[in-house]
């Protein structure tokens, strides 16, 4: 019977490699090697990523700074190599082994299916925690495997290393199946008492985006503190992570960590074991609580055509965490430089007449803070455009109908408005952020009445955003989805407008602020021009995209 569920497990692992997801059928075998090439490629470029970092590291802790010299061992630090490298890997993992968990182990949908049958569930656990066991590897190893191949090109590869590493690896990958059990059990237990696989969704996210930009934000920092004091790091590793010191100096030369972090991982498994075999059938059998609703008397009052749709536009936006999280990214930076930058203004004033003294010692020409006004309202469009493609809101908004697009098709409802509703969300959560954007920037350089048409530029930049891709969803839209993620985030029309605001930023830059450094009179018409292009640009995809949607009806 284990032998039978484990086969089960690995073909729905495989299963998004082999089937096309929408319609069900196998691959052909050069779509399969497309995929096998592309996922390869992923994990040799990840691996590249964190050699760098660990060669970084290890001209420090391995080689004492001197990298072709001989070693200096009492300057030498292998433990504390291993035992940062082993945090890089316990990240990776727990981040994929955690949300691997809560899918496969807790919340896969034919829990009961299977608990109806015959089949003891101890079996049921094992091989759903082997599926996630061998995820848990493919996630570390392009962590792990690094730091081996470059300890031995740094000169200090040995046999025994090898051999205890593969082992303390191995108990590695245990601690961490046992950590994600447990934050996928937590996960599990929202869900049921919540009752919204939405809101877990959205804290998966959260936890992943926290995480990634946590480490990539700090690993300079910690970095630093290695390099400038490895002895003070690695005394700090043994008193507050002593679990990675002990996996780093059982790696690196003592047998004693060796056995002491062995140890550490054959408890925590055995915990985890006991206490899932123990709770198993529980948890997965935990009813999902509904919310009761209770009928409340009250007056509704009628409202538009267009505010219905566009409450309606606002409630899925806001309640569908793949589309808010993937398609609003850009809003939450807008919002977040936009503070930052009024509470620096002294600093960014001082770093703007730092890089003129700086341009002047090198060209002989010193630009002074009132000379950058003159072309730095064009480059403020040119990064808007960058941000904005990041926000590409109305380009998956046709797609998310899928199914239901024929109830838009039937209501006694103008295109213009069904159409105009959709671009008033994406200019509600971009292109409000965009004007606070603008209007702190423009405090900040104290535009005086350029203001006004940097605000009017980026506003325009928000609607052709916005426009363009409602004309490509129009057009070529994504209906054939059996999950929304797949309107999202495989959306070609998402990427064509992330691709286009990247060719607006750069066409704007390279037209108008190059003319503007040398003849600064033509900032303003400059802004003018770009204004009435991107309003006339917007004004023509909001047409196309109503001339093109009975095509799309009849289709």
């Amino acid at each position: 019977m284990l032998k039978v569920l484990l086969k089960k497990q690995f073909a729905e692992l495989l299963a998004g490699l082999l089937k096309n997801r929408r319609t069900g059928k196998m691959r052909s075998g050069g779509a399969i090697a497309g995929y096998m090439v592309l996922f390869a490629f992923a994990g040799i470029s990840l691996m590249f990523s964190f050699g760098a970092l660990y060669f970084m590291l290890g001209t420090t802790t391995l080689r004492g700074g001197n990298l072709f010299g001989s070693i200096d061992e009492t300057a030498s630090y292998p433990g504390l190599y291993f035992a940062f490298t082993g945090i890089v890997a316990a990240i990776i993992g727990l981040i994929g082994g955690m949300f691997s968990t809560y899918s496969i182990l807790y919340c896969p949908k034919d829990n009961e299916l299977l608990l109806s049958m015959p089949i003891k569930p101890v079996m049921i656990l094992a091989a759903r925690m082997m599926s996630v066991y061998i995820l848990v590897i493919l996630y570390t190893f392009i962590a792990f495997l690094p730091s081996l191949i470059v300890y031995s090109l740094l000169g200090r590869f040995g046999f025994l290393v090898l051999i205890r590493g593969l082992i303390m690896y191995a108990a590695l990958t245990f601690i961490i199946l046992a950590l994600s059990c447990a934050l996928g059990w937590l996960l599990a237990i929202v869900a049921a008492k919540v009752g919204g696989k939405k809101l877990v969704t959205v804290i998966s996210l959260l936890v992943s985006l926290g995480t990634y930009y946590f480490f990539y934000f700090g690993r300079q920092r910690i970095m630093d503190l290695i390099t400038e004091d490895p002895a003070k790091a690695e005394h700090t590793f043994k008193t507050v992570l002593f679990p990675f010191y002990a996996y780093g100096k059982g790696i690196a030369d003592s047998w004693i960590y060796f056995l002491i972090f062995l140890g550490i991982a054959a408890a925590l498994m055995a915990i985890t074991l006991f206490l899932l075999s123990r709770s198993f059938i529980s948890l997965v059998t935990t009813k999902k609580s509904r919310r009761k609703k209770v009928y409340v008397a009250r007056t509704v009052n009628a409202n538009s055509a267009f505010g219905a749709l566009f409450r309606r536009e606002i409630r899925r936006f806001l309640t569908n965490p793949l589309y808010l999280l993937n398609n609003g990214l850009g809003s939450v930076i807008m919002i977040v430089v936009s503070v930052i930058a009024l509470v620096n203004t002294g600093a960014i004033r001082g770093l703007l007449n730092g890089i003129g003294g700086t341009s002047g010692s090198i060209t002989g020409t010193q630009f002074s803070f009132s000379q950058y006004l003159a072309f730095l309202p064009l480059s403020i469009v040119s990064g808007i455009c960058l941000i904005l493609s990041l926000t590409p809101i109305s380009s998956s908004s046709v797609s998310l109908e899928g199914n239901r697009l024929w109830i838009l098709q039937t209501i006694p409802v103008g295109v213009k408005t069904i159409l105009a509703a959709k671009l008033a969300v994406h200019m509600l959560f971009a292109g409000v952020p965009v004007l606070v954007l603008s209007v702190s920037l423009s405090i900040i350089l104290k535009l005086g009445f350029t203001s006004i048409l940097l605000c009017l530029a980026s506003l325009g930049v928000a609607l052709l955003t916005g426009t363009f891709g409602l004309l490509l969803e129009v057009h070529n839209p994504r209906l054939d989805w059996t999950d929304e993620s797949i309107a999202v985030k495989q959306n070609l029309n998402v990427l064509f407008v992330m691709l286009g605001g990247f060719g607006a930023a750069v066409l704007f830059g390279l037209l108008f602020i190059p003319l503007c450094v040398f003849f600064p009179f033509l900032m303003i018409p400059a802004l003018v021009i770009e204004i009435l292009v991107l309003f006339g640009l917007s004004m023509l995809f909001f047409h196309l995209s109503v001339k093109l949607w009975p095509r799309l009806c009849e289709s």
